[in-house]
């Protein structure tokens, strides 16, 4: 089960990319990741997130587009073992997303004064 935290979505300023950043947070915190370089990444294919989601690859280009551009998570193609495929990894940068947090919650308040 995956609770979509809605302050996601206030930082991705999209529902979509909101559950999806919400799934990768999920994934990272209960230690679903691969180590590339030293570094932890989440591992899927564009069109495994319609199982864990519901969001199509055509979403999940615009939603992962979105949170890239905000400095949230970085993509990078590798080959995974065993296969022959190339599947995208994704990086998540805790510091970006707890910045993008904050200010999300910032401006909640200021809208609630």
């Amino acid at each position: 089960m995956l609770i979509i935290q809605k302050t996601f979505v206030d930082v991705s300023g999209d529902l979509i990319a909101g559950i999806l950043l919400s799934k990768i947070v999920s994934l990272f915190a209960n230690k679903n990741t691969t180590t590339i370089k030293g570094e932890l990444a989440v591992a899927r294919l564009r069109k495994s997130w319609w199982d864990e989601i519901r969001i199509s690859p055509k979403q999940y280009d615009r939603a992962i587009k979105l949170l890239q551009e905000l400095g949230i998570v970085r993509v990078v193609n590798h080959m995974q073992e065993g296969k022959k495929i190339k599947i995208p990894h994704i990086f998540l940068n805790t510091e970006k997303l707890e910045k993008h947090v904050r200010e999300a919650i910032e401006q909640i308040r200021e809208d609630t004064v």
